[in-house]
Order: C-alpha cells, then structure tokens, then sequence
C-alpha cells in the first residue's frame, strides 16, 4: 500500500516533515523545563494571547482548555482588535515574523499598564537583549524549526500559568502524557502498517471526499485544529462543526447537491470525558447522517484527562494531515504563495 512504502513516503516528504511529528512528546519534555521558575506569584483578572493573526487562530484551542478547567478566562487579541483594559492581566505575545517586536511590546506595556507582559521569541538575543522592567522575553528555543507548533505554544502557555501560580502544578501530568504520547506514536508513525495504523487508516478515508470533522465541548475547537491542519498540510478542503450549532443548519443541508453526498465524510471526535446529552446527541446526528446517505466515522480520543485527550488528538490530528499529504501527493512542507 501507498502508505507502507517508506521509500515513496520520504521522496514525497522532501523536508523530513515526518521527524518533527516523531519528536513531539521530546519537544514537550523540553518545554517543561525545571530552569523556568519564578518565585513572583501573579493572579490575573485574565490571560491575554496577542499576536499575529496565526498565533491568535491557533490560540483558540488553549482558550478551551482553560475553559473547560474553569480557571481564569483567556482572551484572544490580534493587534488589530487589542481591548484597552486597566486591571490586572497576564499578557502573552507571539509573532514569528519577529518584525518590529520590540515595539509592538511596548505597544502591549502602554495598553495594559498594570500587566504583566511575556514575548515569546526563537531569538536567544532578543531575549538576552530586550528583557525590561516591564516586558520579559522567553526564549523558546524550539520555535525556531517550528514556528507555529500548537503543542510547542499550548505547552509554553500551560508552563507560564503553573510557574506563575494561576493554575495548579500539572509536572507529573505532563510526563504521563508525553509517556502516553511516545507510546501511542509507535501506533500510528510510519514503520506501523496501515492494517494496523488508525492514521493511515483515517487519512485513506479521507482521500477525494469533503471532510467535515465534528467536535463537542471542548474538543470544538480540536475539530477547528484538524480542518486547519487538513487545509494547510494535505492542501484538501475541509470544514469543521461544533455541536450543538450543527443541528440549527447545517443538518438540513445534506439533501443537495446529492452528487456531493456520497462523497462527504462527517468525522466526529469523541471522549468519554462528554457529558451524557453530548453523547446522546452525537448518536442521534450520526443516525441522521447515514440515513441521509452521507458517510461518517469517529475517532476517540485515548487518555484520562481533559489535557491528555486534547494532547492526544493534537498529534492524531497531526499525524492524519500528514498522511493525507502523502496520498494527495504534496509535499507537507510546501506553502503555496498567497498574495493578498
């Protein structure tokens, strides 16, 4: 099969895109490092994530992830809409492109006076540079090979809250799930034949169908990830739903055109961490799916936490999209030019 011959798989994948999903559970180890401590506690009225447009789309997942904890509020600000608040907040800023970021910062110290603000930089310089009384400037190494790497900034957003003190102490937590994560990558990397391998398997089903990938609760935004990871990795078409919402529209839709229905796949992203109506609701959407003549398929989610499931299917996700890449052809790596 197309998937098991690794020869074919590397002369597609050029820039070994392969390697940085295998080194997912080490990047996350080395992320969790003991030399990032602070002594000053902080007990921000909220976290604001400011940056570039890409930073704040991929923010949107971390942002469920303390929702569903309930701890403190998390709020998403690109430069274009950044709120004007006086209290107290704890402000991290991203951008890859690095262009101007020194004063953008200080942009963000003016704005949120009572603040205290964090840049994230790849640029051991800048951090040694840059550092003021009232920005720091965390160095994070492993943003460099992989700027926009949601396990690298959901893990640094994670470690900022504990070390400062705004949530509680999630170490032991974090070495299970990179345990559980190089386990559960052995299932599903390369060497894994496709009979065996649920990635492989998923991304086959995927191939020349509409893909619709479906999430409830806080793996709603986990669905949001894969449709992005989907676009830009394997460049195919997809959407995601949340549910409820799916059921006020987009349900009465699947009866035209009917040439599309057969070839639609609905993929829903299951845990048995939901709630017994978000069960029973998924249940009944997919019963309505396949009586309408269009495909589905789920994929549950392995762990025993909010944080490990979403963790667990970041890297599944990961992991499907790449897959799919290979199958259509595409080189991962390759990022169209998109002048606009």
């Amino acid at each position: 099969m197309l998937l098991d011959d690794l020869t074919n798989i590397l002369n597609i994948d050029s820039s070994n895109y392969h390697s940085i999903l295998r080194n997912i559970p080490n990047v996350i180890e080395a992320i969790w490092r003991p030399e990032f401590s602070s002594s000053e506690k902080f007990s921000p009225k909220a976290i604001i994530l400011a940056g570039s447009d890409k930073f704040c789309s991929i923010c949107t997942i971390i942002q469920s992830y303390f929702k569903s904890m309930g701890n403190v509020p998390i709020i998403i600000a690109n430069q274009v809409n950044l709120i004007d608040y006086t209290e107290e907040f704890l402000v991290i800023y991203y951008d890859a492109s690095e262009e101007h970021v020194t004063r953008k910062s200080l942009e963000l110290v003016r704005k949120y006076p009572k603040s205290k603000t964090i840049v994230l930089s790849p640029d051991p310089f800048l951090s040694e540079d840059q550092n003021t009384e009232k920005i720091d400037i965390l160095y994070v190494k492993e943003l460099k090979a992989r700027p926009y790497g949601l396990e690298i900034l959901f893990t640094v957003v994670i470690l900022l809250s504990n070390r400062l003190g705004i949530i509680p102490d999630c170490s032991g937590e974090i070495s299970n799930i990179c345990l559980e994560l190089k386990n559960f990558i052995k299932l599903i990397d390369c060497s894994n034949p496709t009979v065996k391998n649920p990635a492989k398997r998923m991304a086959g089903q995927m191939v020349g169908r509409l893909i619709v990938i479906v999430g409830s609760g806080f793996l709603s935004q986990v669905a949001k990830f894969w449709k992005d990871q989907i676009n830009s990795i394997s460049k195919s078409w997809a959407q995601y739903e949340f549910i409820p919402e799916i059921k006020i529209n987009t349900l009465k839709s699947v009866h035209f055109p009917e040439s599309m229905l057969s070839i639609s796949i609905f993929v829903f992203l299951i845990s048995d961490l939901h709630l017994p109506e978000e069960v029973f609701q998924i249940s009944k959407i997919k019963h309505y799916l396949l009586s309408s003549g269009v495909g589905t398929d789920e994929i549950r989610a392995r762990g025993d936490s909010i944080l490990s499931q979403t963790f667990n299917l970041i890297v599944f996700g990961e992991y499907v999209a790449y897959y799919l890449a290979i199958l259509n052809g595409i080189d991962p790596s390759f990022e169209p030019i998109l002048d606009y």
